[in-house]
């Protein structure tokens, strides 16, 4: 299926209230490729899911530096967010998705721990869950092609071998570099799953990542039990997701 035009964006994340609550405010440094609604509704895919406040606003700048947060955690909460997509619906949505994804698992920045490379595909897992959200369909196929340049059989993938096997080069790529996302594509579409079949659930724990912003060093299993340790225990059901998510790391 082709994408369908911008006019034919899905309604229901149109009409949303914006600026509050757990949708922030997004402002675009003036540009005329973009038009704002195409990344109000990236926003309201993701965020529709979630309870934990997000009250941070967003500025989206033009930069061919991008995509990428510039800072993390500004001292008034707010964020900018460098883009490099042009006139492309699709490539607007899918390096959206992943920036604002960072911002919603509180991202730690790119050289601060290493298991960046987990948060990275969560942030590639937001992309291919809202270009399959937003229907842009043409675009997702290419990404797939470009994450899976070989037509790996994905679903025959054992993650807790993956992970022995591929451990020491996780946690040393380099960011930016297309051949890190390439690596970490089988996480995220080994995990999507997860979120299609409960995104309330999903997304909303992937607000209480990243707990401690100055750990560095730590062990995958330490990460996933902070981030598990992180969730209040009255939402037990966002603390199954994670677990979900260590038992398919056979953790």
């Amino acid at each position: 299926m082709e994408d369908s035009d911008h006019g034919g964006m899905r309604k229901e994340y149109m009409n949303n209230q914006k600026g509050v609550g757990t949708h922030p405010k997004i402002t675009i440094i003036p540009d005329g490729r973009w038009q704002q609604d195409i990344f109000e509704s990236v926003r309201d895919v993701l965020s529709d899911h979630i309870t934990c406040p997000l009250d941070s606003n967003i500025t989206i700048v033009y930069n061919e530096c991008g995509p990428e947060v510039r800072p993390y955690r500004r001292d008034n909460d707010d964020y900018e967010v460098w883009i490099s997509a042009k006139n492309d619906r699709g490539q607007q949505v899918y390096q959206f998705s992943h920036e604002y994804a960072h911002i919603l698992a509180n991202g730690r920045g790119p050289d601060s721990t290493c298991q960046k490379w987990f948060e990275e595909s969560i942030c590639v897992l937001a992309s291919i869950y809202a270009l399959r959200r937003l229907e842009c369909y043409s675009y997702l196929d290419g990404v797939r092609k470009r994450l899976n340049p070989n037509g790996k059989n994905i679903d025959d993938i054992d993650l807790p071998n993956w992970y022995g096997c591929n451990r020491q080069r996780l946690e040393t790529l380099e960011w930016g570099e297309l051949h890190s996302y390439q690596k970490v594509y089988p996480v995220s579409m080994r995990l999507i799953d997860i979120f299609e079949a409960l995104p309330n659930h999903a997304w909303s724990a992937v607000r209480y990542m990243n707990p401690d912003q100055e750990v560095k060093n730590e062990d995958f299993c330490a990460y996933l039990n902070n981030w598990r340790n992180n969730i209040p225990i009255e939402h037990p059901e966002y603390r199954r997701i994670v677990e979900s998510i260590m038992g398919r790391f056979g953790r």
